[in-house]
């Protein structure tokens, strides 16, 4: 009898391959979205170092008020920038999630295919070689 070959097997190297490359892609966009976060965080941190200076200092001058002032706007520029980004990195990961997903359940679903035609083939194979050890023995006792 023949070896088991299943036919979709150049499909599922396919699918398993999207699949790598689906499990890539979310892990960059998930490192993506954790590098925007630390950096958010860090903008919080220095804001909060700034109002501190700032509430702390006795010996403050107009023109140190005046950089102060500018640095904390352009602060806020910046945070406002990196929160949009950081929501289009969650958008994206939320996207890129919902591919992988899919991969995996097309993957899966070939791979449990493929299991239950090896199952079938080896049942065939083993009634196979039942007749065939059946029709020996029969052969051999009426000879």
């Amino acid at each position: 009898m023949k070896s088991f070959q299943f036919r979709l097997d150049s499909v599922l190297r396919l699918r398993d391959s999207q699949l790598k490359q689906a499990e890539e892609t979310l892990r960059k966009a998930a490192a993506r979205r954790d590098v925007i976060q630390m950096e958010l965080q860090a903008m919080a941190s220095e804001s909060e170092t700034l109002r501190r200076t700032i509430c702390c200092s006795t010996s403050l001058l107009g023109s140190d008020l005046q950089w102060t002032a500018s640095y904390a706007k352009s602060l806020a520029i910046h945070r406002q920038r990196l929160s949009e980004q950081l929501r289009k990195a969650v958008d994206d990961l939320a996207k890129t999630r919902d591919e992988y997903l899919l991969a995996k359940t097309r993957t899966d679903l070939l791979c449990r295919l493929r299991a239950k035609r090896l199952a079938e083939w080896k049942v065939a194979e083993a009634l196979h070689w039942e007749a065939v050890a059946s029709e020996s023995f029969l052969a051999v006792r009426h000879n």
